[in-house]
């Protein structure tokens, strides 16, 4: 298992850089990811498979979850219902060639942020890791009295 870090641009409320986990079972696709979101100053942790991504996401507690769904062993879906049993407050973008209308309907009633398609621009992606970082952040903020 891979595990980046950086010093971030964009700190959050606790002073650190969000924190992405990367799941991609795709050794290049996976350094290419990690490298794209540590240039725009997220802290980046990687795993290859799905019981890689549970680890990593009880140690490093990530805001955001960029996962696969197509893994060695279990499944991206049956990794993040693992997953949100103890990083419930984790968003998570699923980014996969697979897109059938039985899996959406799963992703879609397992809470999953966004749905990006491989190959799509890795703006599409960036765009989606922000809006799910400025999403979770709102939801920190106190309301106002």
């Amino acid at each position: 298992m891979d595990t980046e870090q950086v010093s971030a641009g964009t700190p959050s409320s606790n002073g650190a850089a969000p924190t992405v986990l990367v799941v991609e079972d795709t050794e290049a696709l996976r350094v290419a990811l990690c490298e794209l979101l540590r240039e725009q100053g997220y802290r980046v942790e990687t795993a290859g498979d799905g019981a890689q991504a549970a680890q990593a996401a009880r140690r490093s507690d990530p805001d955001v979850i960029i996962m696969d769904l197509r893994l060695p062993g279990e499944d991206g879906l049956s990794a993040i219902q693992e997953i949100r049993t103890f990083v419930p407050g984790a968003l998570v973008i699923v980014h996969s060639f697979y897109s059938d209308p039985m899996t959406r309907k799963s992703l879609e009633d397992e809470g999953v942020f966004r749905y990006v398609v491989k190959g799509s621009s890795p703006d599409r992606l960036l765009d989606a890791v922000k809006q799910a970082i400025a999403q979770k952040r709102s939801a920190k903020r106190p309301s106002p009295r």
